[in-house]
């Protein structure tokens, strides 16, 4: 009997695979022989026919500067250097993420400019956990009225009124958002088509 769980395993590694190979511009024979394997090994660890044994594993994170882990898809975090690792598993951010923060950090150092503080600033704001908080109820609203709307024709009258309600609750975190930050036109044009695609509903019932 097939295994359809462990075959979208070997097909997603995989991908990762050629897609590292793809970054660093080599074709399948000269990959395998930087690591010492042959070409029809290589696309059949590309094509999730066959796993990758340990010590192709090994070879190939160091040609890659990887991690195994990486290559095995059970961690985001490309980068070996424990420091990050560390940083990416406590905080939950991205690599790029982390590496961003470091830049700012090296630029405050090295040339003096306040940038650190400021961050600091932001993250601790009650007014960015209100917009971020306030985010998670507009998408589980959006979500919601997506659902109403989809099943609206066959459940005309039941959906008509709870429409009421869920636009009610979309236009109370409209206007919380706008109140907290500018920078939440997409967010707001997204939940004001959503808007009007109830209202439409409800008219026509």
């Amino acid at each position: 009997m097939r295994d359809t769980l462990k075959d979208d395993v070997l097909v997603e590694r995989g991908r990762k695979l050629k897609d590292l190979r793809d970054k660093a511009d080599l074709t399948q024979t000269e990959f395998a022989e930087k690591i010492g394997a042959t070409r029809s090994l290589v696309n059949m660890w590309e094509a999730g026919e066959r796993p990758v044994k340990l010590n192709y594993l090994e070879r190939i994170a160091d040609f890659f500067g990887c991690t195994v882990d990486y290559l095995l898809c059970r961690s985001n975090v490309y980068s070996p250097n424990p420091d990050i690792q560390a940083a990416c598993a406590y905080t939950g951010l991205s690599e790029d993420a982390i590496d961003r923060i470091q830049m700012l950090f090296r630029l405050e150092s090295e040339r003096n400019f306040p940038v650190m503080a400021p961050l600091e600033s932001i993250i601790k704001s009650e007014s960015i956990l209100k917009i971020l908080y306030g985010l998670h109820d507009l998408s589980d609203v959006i979500g919601q009225a997506e659902s109403l709307k989809a099943n609206s024709v066959r459940y005309k009258d039941e959906y008509a009124r709870a429409c009421h309600l869920v636009r009610d609750r979309i236009e109370v975190d409209l206007y919380r958002l706008s109140k907290y930050s500018d920078e939440m036109v997409d967010e707001i044009s997204g939940a004001e088509n959503v808007i009007e695609s109830l209202t439409e509903i409800i008219r026509d019932n």
